[in-house]
């Protein structure tokens, strides 16, 4: 079963990737952005860095580590999921506007 915030989490990881579409975006920057957008404030970079590699190991995002850190940009299956024209088990859907 699916915990509701790491879902919803994942959602906006993949939200803030879009706005930058085929760029390399670190798991920092997307740690600091993320309490402005989800549920789920003040995460740590472990937990970002968890759910960077559950979505790469979905194909939801592509996933390279140096010696700066983690850093993570979408792909189309990402964008897909994040669109909502397909559903991944353990992402949350975009909202209904």
């Amino acid at each position: 079963m699916t915990n509701i915030r790491d879902a919803n989490r994942r959602f906006y990881i993949l939200e803030l990737l879009s706005e930058d579409a085929g760029s390399w975006t670190s798991a920092r920057i997307i740690q600091r952005a993320l309490p402005s957008l989800t549920i789920v404030h003040d995460v740590p970079l472990g937990v970002v860095n968890q759910d960077l590699r559950w979505l790469d190991q979905r194909g939801l995002v592509q996933v390279t580590v140096d010696r700066v850190g983690v850093a993570a940009k979408l792909t189309q299956l990402g964008e897909d999921t994040r669109a909502g024209r397909m559903t991944v088990d353990g992402v949350d859907r975009p909202p209904l506007d």
